[in-house]
């Protein structure tokens, strides 16, 4: 993200007249020789170019930190609806909840003979990485090769790939969660296929990306109207109106979780700003974050899954409404950015913070304590993350 812009310029892709005076070289790192030595490697006994990249390090480490508190902040005030109100199932903290008893699960000799195979066959594929002679036993099926008239054609890419690890979290799950999840993967593919053949100016997957903004919207509707009168209790405690609730045991006051959720908010935005987005471009966005992330942790909190990348980014609700063309080139090469921050959801912080405010409940462990490790975490990971990167 703040170098690959300059490495990958090309002539040919003319990114340098295209947008290159739109990118914010304040928290870029534009040394071409600092640029060449992180993707290709330091000379022998060569230090670190450390002053081309401080500035920006630290600067995205904040913009980072902020899109960590404000999920966290979000996730404090929904704690108590979801887990007290609502009952959310959890699926993923009930194999910790359990405790000391699961040691007599991993004396069972049956167990050892079942991990057995997945760690033997994940140990042939690694060897094979390193030693080509080898045999491997292959995980990823690609069906391409099957779909290679139209309209068939439409459903590439299509494979099936086996993950060990995921059948032993989805064994956590109902039936009611798991149907759906394949069966609506199937109607997509099969959906691309019928526009295809129809000869619509569209493509199914525009067609399905449309739908699944379309189901996000409808289920924050229905989980705000759920929570309705438990927001309404949060906003009217933090504004000292009220007492029905009882936050002294919440991990953040409804006050400073509120307070939190507003000023990281405000924080993003500004920072935005002063790289070149719209103050409220950038408003707009991380609304529609927000929308995308409750609805993420309601499927991963309740539903059980791992994690649950979405297929679109929240500016994409913006493009759709407004339309592409209202704002400038500026934003839109700003809103590039977005992407990592935004869209790959994968590490998504927010289950992590419900699933750990859940997980504490059984052991009374003090939810203040447990938020002031999390937001600690949060930094060294962030520390280490970035000197990582660059080392490796």
């Amino acid at each position: 993200m703040l170098v690959s812009p300059y490495y990958f310029a090309t002539p040919e892709n003319d990114w340098r007249s295209l947008f290159f005076h739109y990118l914010p070289e304040s928290v870029m790192v534009v040394d071409p020789k600092a640029i060449k030595y992180f993707y290709e490697g330091l000379p022998t006994g060569k230090p670190i170019p450390w002053r081309f990249w401080v500035k920006p390090s630290v600067a995205w480490c904040l913009y980072a930190f902020l899109t960590f508190t404000s999920p966290t902040c979000l996730s404090v005030i929904l704690r108590k609806q979801w887990v007290e109100h609502e009952r959310f199932a959890f699926p993923l903290v009930k194999l910790p909840a359990v405790g000391k008893q699961i040691n007599s699960f991993f004396r069972t000799p049956l167990m050892w003979i079942g991990s057995s195979f997945p760690v033997l066959i994940h140990l042939l594929n690694g060897l094979k990485r390193h030693f080509p002679n080898l045999p491997s036993i292959p995980l990823h099926f690609n069906l391409d090769i099957l779909l290679i008239d139209k309209p068939w054609s439409a459903m590439r890419p299509v494979s099936i790939m086996v993950y060990p690890s995921i059948i032993g979290f989805t064994y956590l799950l109902s039936l009611d969660v798991l149907f759906p999840f394949w069966f609506f993967y199937l109607i997509y593919k099969l959906q691309s296929a019928i526009v295809l053949a129809s000869g619509a100016s569209f493509s199914g997957w525009i067609l399905a990306n449309r739908q699944e903004m379309s189901g996000y919207i409808a289920l924050i509707i229905f989980v705000f109207w759920l929570a309705r009168r438990h927001i309404w209790d949060v906003i009217t405690k933090a504004l000292d109106l009220q007492n029905k609730i009882d936050d002294s045991n919440e991990p953040l006051t409804c006050r400073r979780a509120l307070i939190g959720l507003i000023l990281a908010t405000y924080l993003i935005a500004l920072m935005s700003s002063m790289i070149g987005l719209s103050f409220w471009l950038a408003i707009g966005v991380m609304v529609c974050f927000y929308m995308m992330a409750i609805v993420l942790i309601w499927m991963v909190t309740d539903g059980g899954f791992l994690f649950l990348p979405a297929i679109f980014r929240p500016s994409d609700y913006l493009m759709v409404a407004f339309g592409s063309s209202n704002f400038n080139a500026r934003n839109h090469t700003i809103l590039t950015f977005e992407k990592t921050m935004m869209f790959d959801l994968r590490e998504f912080i927010m289950p992590y913070v419900m699933n750990g405010l859940k997980a504490s409940a059984p052991v009374r462990l003090h939810r203040r304590k447990l938020m002031g490790v999390m937001f600690l975490s949060m930094v060294v990971g962030l520390i280490v993350a970035y000197y990582a990167d660059l080392m490796t």
